[in-house]
């Protein structure tokens, strides 16, 4: 008898395709990491390695543009015992909670009356708030050098009714760089409620009015419980970009309104120091993660970081 070979049957060894099905659940599982390969790899290249590195060279020994990869700890001794980098490090703070208050005073009322008071006009009046984001930051600032400076608007008003300053002019002090950086971040915050409020039907207010509540009621036992989350996104915010800012300082502070992101873009460009730079940046990255988990806790001891509206 002559023996002849036949190929298994496949619907017989695999009968509930199963190897088919481990391959399609693979791919529709792998799928999806492999398109987020393009955006981790330019992330990854884009920030992930230029902070390792900075992060590195805050561990290293610094001269005049030279670095020493030896690890050390002095950078970060110098940087917190240095009188001048706890002062500047102070104004960064006071201005950035002043400047975050402000701008969260100013922009939620406004994002509330774009969006419950505006009625057709609403999307006219959003756009202007975005559109006075287009300006350039410089052209921003060298306004109100104009405006505050020798001769400027405001001073000259202020001379007409005797209050004028000495100097004829109100620039180089801390309420000039906080005027200046609350002008700058306000649209940002307002967009930031605008958002929160558009989740926000506006028969709760008229619910809260038949119920008897007034405004200042219905702003503090309706609004603020549900929009506190979005006001804390826009204090963090403002506070984080103001307290680091370096070129509002230059133009506006002088002496008096110097902040310490201006020192570290010193010890880069003028003085080539750059480990020192680092870990003075570094030391003002833990004070921003500190300012947030503050603003997270204290969110969530009033029990305002789940507030949610059902129905």
């Amino acid at each position: 008898m002559t023996a002849v070979a036949t190929r298994p049957d496949p619907a017989v060894q695999d009968p509930g395709g199963t190897a088919a099905a481990v391959d399609g659940t693979s791919r529709r599982w792998l799928g999806p990491w492999l398109l987020t390969v393009p955006a981790v790899a330019v992330l990854g290249f884009l920030v992930v390695a230029p902070f390792l590195v900075f992060t590195a060279y805050a561990f290293f020994v610094g001269g005049f543009y030279k670095v020493t990869p030896t690890f050390t700890l002095s950078n970060f001794s110098a940087a917190l015992g240095h009188e001048l980098t706890r002062q500047l490090t102070l104004n960064a703070v006071q201005i950035g909670v002043v400047t975050g208050l402000l701008s969260v005073v100013i922009g939620l009322p406004l994002a509330y009356l774009i969006r419950y008071r505006s009625g057709r006009w609403e999307y006219a009046w959003l756009g202007l708030v975005v559109f006075s984001m287009f300006t350039s930051y410089l052209v921003r600032i060298y306004a109100w050098r104009v405006i505050l400076g020798k001769g400027g608007i405001l001073p000259e008003a202020l001379d007409l009714v005797g209050l004028g300053p000495q100097s004829g002019s109100l620039l180089f002090s801390k309420p000039t760089v906080v005027v200046a950086l609350v002008h700058i971040f306000v649209p940002y915050v307002t967009l930031v409620a605008y958002a929160a409020f558009r989740n926000i039907p506006g028969d709760f207010m008229d619910l809260a009015a038949d119920l008897g509540a007034g405004r200042i009621q219905r702003w503090h036992r309706v609004v603020l419980p549900l929009v506190a989350p979005a006001a804390a996104s826009g204090f963090l915010y403002t506070f984080v970009l103001a307290a680091s800012d370096y070129v509002t300082p230059q133009f506006l502070g002088g002496r008096e309104g110097n902040m310490v992101g201006l020192l570290i873009a010193q010890q880069f460009s003028q003085f080539g120091n750059y480990p020192l730079g680092a870990a003075t940046s570094i030391l003002l990255l833990l004070l921003f993660m500190f300012a947030y988990g503050l603003t997270t806790l204290t969110l969530r001891v009033l029990g305002l970081n789940s507030v949610t509206i059902k129905g």
